[in-house]
């Protein structure tokens, strides 16, 4: 930033803007043009975005928003700011923003913050003062709607910034529509390489790549150069990679040697036990949070670093197969309402399992994202048998009223006389 300063004290470190990051993860059928509240702009069609992500110095303003389900929230999104080297940082989630990184499209804007403002945004008006401002138009005079964009600036590439902010017209209600960037060719890097379990006979390995793209890995005795006609394990294209590496020896030293395209390899060297283990992870504390817009987080931990597998309804709805965590959360698509049998499974790396079930319920009006995915059927609710229970319903129905009439015909029929204990 040009100036910061937290003279307001708020937790984040900074105290003037406000920072929103709108992503174009590339063609979709939910892409949205329309701004997060407060803007007052618009995204041109062709940068439709997937996910927004807003922060400023103060915490409760910090949020993303999905925009295939509307949904917003503050977890995997984290803003700081250093006034001393006037820089704001934002920390999201690839859960939260998507793992094709290079490959999205970015529109970032800046603005002034305004704790009491629309969408914390500071009002711009014709004229500035106290809490305002200037440079920009008034609300139009027909409707008192906003069409001048609230935004100071764009981070473009090169000149344009003015031209695009001013593209709005009050007189025709037409918001600016605004463009970004793309992200810039990086050099292909290995980084964060790392021996997350080692057992008697397997290593998990995790590494991760500037570029999307495929990396292999040989493993050799420590102090040796690999074997050119060794075993090469690949991975798949990506930038967040992972291998079990099985068959090897009882407490051993190795170098594991990670080799992606025109970058220098990576060696990271781990030992392994001299303990076989046969004993499979406790899995504690399963549940199932059911989000507002009827999606399902599951969660639970596991005593050792293990794998996971989560079914609903029996179908598969994630999988991870390497043994790399103990907390567990994976957040479902959305789900139609109805109750469902959940089943997780988890495995160490030494391939010893376990598994934990229980049952919830959704109820808030949501639609299937897929109504044809086996697991958004509810398990309560097969249509056959609603049928056959509405007709059961039915004859018992008319079965009363059948006898509630022949009751009433016997006692016409039959009047009370004196020796009638009941008159």
């Amino acid at each position: 930033m040009g100036e910061m300063t937290d003279i307001w004290g708020l937790s984040n470190g900074f105290s003037h803007q406000i920072v929103q990051i709108y992503v174009d993860q590339g063609e979709t059928s939910y892409g949205r043009t329309s701004m997060l509240t407060g803007a007052n702009a618009e995204v041109h069609p062709d940068w439709a975005w997937e996910v927004a992500i807003s922060g400023t110095g103060e915490p409760g303003a910090v949020q993303a928003v999905q925009a295939q389900t509307g949904s917003a929230s503050a977890r995997g999104v984290d803003v700081s700011g250093d006034v001393d080297s006037k820089t704001i940082t934002f920390t999201v989630s690839k859960g939260v923003i998507g793992s094709d990184i290079p490959n999205y499209r970015y529109i970032i804007v800046i603005g002034s913050q305004d704790g009491f403002g629309t969408g914390k945004w500071r009002d711009v008006m014709e004229q500035p003062a106290t809490w305002t401002l200037g440079g920009g138009e008034n609300p139009a005079p027909d409707d008192g709607i906003e069409y001048d964009p609230n935004i100071i600036d764009v981070i473009l590439e090169g000149e344009g910034q003015t031209d695009m902010l001013s593209s709005y017209d009050v007189a025709g209600h037409t918001y600016a529509q605004l463009t970004g960037f793309e992200m810039p060719e990086v050099p292909q890097q290995i980084f964060g390489a790392s021996v997350d379990t080692v057992t008697s006979s397997t290593a998990v390995i995790t590494w991760s790549t500037t570029v999307a793209d495929t990396t292999s890995i040989r493993v050799a005795p420590a102090g040796q150069a690999p074997d050119p006609a060794a075993e090469q394990v690949w991975t798949p294209a990506g930038t967040d990679h992972a291998v079990t590496l099985t068959w090897l020896d009882v407490s051993t030293a190795y170098w594991a040697h990670i080799k992606a395209n025109e970058s220098t390899d990576a060696v990271v060297w781990f030992n392994t036990s001299n303990v076989i283990d046969e004993t499979p992870p406790e899995m504690l504390n399963l549940a199932a949070e059911v989000l507002e817009d009827g999606r399902v987080t599951v969660s639970w931990y596991t005593s050792e670093s293990a794998t996971e597998s989560i079914l609903i309804d029996g179908a598969s709805v994630h999988e991870d197969a390497f043994a790399t965590k103990k907390n567990h959360v994976f957040t479902t698509d959305v789900l139609g309402d109805g109750t469902y049998a959940l089943e997780v499974i988890s495995a160490d790396a030494s391939g010893n399992g376990n598994q934990s079930t229980l049952s919830f319920t959704v109820d808030v009006g949501a639609s299937p994202t897929d109504d044809s995915d086996t697991q958004n059927t509810p398990v309560d609710e097969p249509q056959p048998a609603a049928e056959v229970s509405n007709t059961t319903l039915q004859l018992v129905a008319l079965i009363v009223v059948a006898l509630v009439l022949l009751a009433f015909l016997r006692v016409r029929g039959h009047e009370p006389d004196g020796d009638d204990p009941w008159q």
